[in-house]
């Protein structure tokens, strides 16, 4: 493991713990097992190791599903179902990236990851239907937003199975 993936670890091992605003360079390069210059060579400040770490979680989340194919006939709860459980298993990076939303812009970063792959299955759906794809997927993507910010809210109290199923139960998609 480099020391970039000890610093990202490090991070994302303080904040299953403690708030974002909490964590400091010295209590990172601590648990890293790191020196401050170790972390300086990388990173200005916590917000960007934080920003790295994120990247790093959706480098690892398109590679684990890079073959998962889309299918018109499937139920949206098994499109949905992995990135339920991507942000649950990422869920105290993802706290901590939500709360700092303005820093990174949080909302626009998953509605990328998001419509590459609701995006395709709206246009097999609704065809040349411009407006129809634009409006539906702006509706799906937001309201699926929602639903992450309220359930990360209340400490991923359903299962991912639970949320899918409600999710499923929008028949825009």
């Amino acid at each position: 493991m480099n020391a970039k993936e000890k610093l990202i670890n490090a991070l994302c091992k303080i904040l299953s713990t403690k708030e974002f605003i909490d964590v400091n360079v010295s209590e990172i390069c601590l648990v890293a097992k790191c020196h401050r210059t170790t972390f300086y060579a990388y990173y200005s400040n916590v917000l960007e190791l934080l920003e790295d770490a994120k990247k790093k979680a959706i480098e690892d989340f398109e590679e684990r599903n890079k073959n998962y194919n889309i299918d018109i006939n499937s139920r949206n709860e098994d499109l949905v179902l992995k990135y339920l459980y991507f942000v649950k298993e990422n869920a105290s990076l993802f706290k901590a990236y939500f709360k700092n939303n303005l820093a990174f812009n949080a909302e626009e970063d998953f509605n990328l990851l998001f419509n590459k792959e609701i995006l395709p299955k709206a246009k097999l759906k609704y065809k040349d239907n411009e407006k129809a794809i634009y409006y539906i997927t702006r509706f799906f993507v937001d309201g699926f937003f929602s639903i992450i910010k309220i359930w990360m809210k209340n400490n991923f109290k359903e299962t991912p199975e639970e949320i899918a199923e409600i999710v499923s139960k929008i028949q825009v998609i």
